[in-house]
């Protein structure tokens, strides 16, 4: 009966030190996205060091998405070398191309496009831009960050559809890309 209670116990203290480390986790994600979209490479170093994954999705924004949307090339740099997945994306939402291509970070483009971007995914939404003013990914949508959301048919959008300049299509279209 005690190696009962025992096991009981130790249980218990199992996942309570596991909510407390996955509440702490989840600011430490939240804080990885916007170290993210505001370009802060040292910051995002710091947090993959500690463990946060370079894929952490909060309602399909990554990291890796999270700096397309600022154009920060040395974000996305660090976190394709600690393996983020270049075409990670939420089966609904964009991927780090899409977002890239759409606000037209050409030198951004051609990286991610290097680095294996495949450019005929696609998407029903994207984030054409972003403001993140919570503490935790679960407010994410009530804390207004998504400012302007492109909403169009289900799987409708690739990275060609969305880009605006003529260079950035030109070099989706050298890819293969296609509408």
């Amino acid at each position: 009966m005690k190696h009962i209670v025992r096991s009981l116990v130790a249980s218990c203290l199992v996942l309570i030190v596991s909510n407390a480390v996955q509440a702490a986790d989840r600011g430490s994600d939240y804080r990885m996205l916007v170290a993210a979209l505001k370009g802060n490479a040292a910051e995002v170093a710091q947090l993959l060091d500690k463990g946060v994954s370079p894929d952490f999705s909060c309602h399909g924004l990554t990291p890796l998405i999270a700096c397309s949307l600022g154009g920060q090339q040395e974000v996305a740099q660090l976190l394709l070398a600690r393996g983020a997945k270049v075409n990670f994306h939420s089966g609904s939402g964009p991927t780090a191309l899409m977002t890239a291509a759409a606000n037209s970070y050409i030198e951004l483009v051609q990286f991610l496009l290097d680095h294996g971007a495949e450019p005929n995914i696609k998407a029903s939404f994207i984030w054409t831009t972003l403001t993140l003013t919570g503490d935790e990914c679960r407010d994410l949508d009530q804390l207004g960050a998504v400012d302007e959301l492109c909403v169009r048919e289900p799987c409708c959008m690739t990275a060609l559809c969305v880009a605006t300049d003529q260079k950035v299509r030109d070099l989706l279209r050298l890819h293969g890309a296609t509408e």
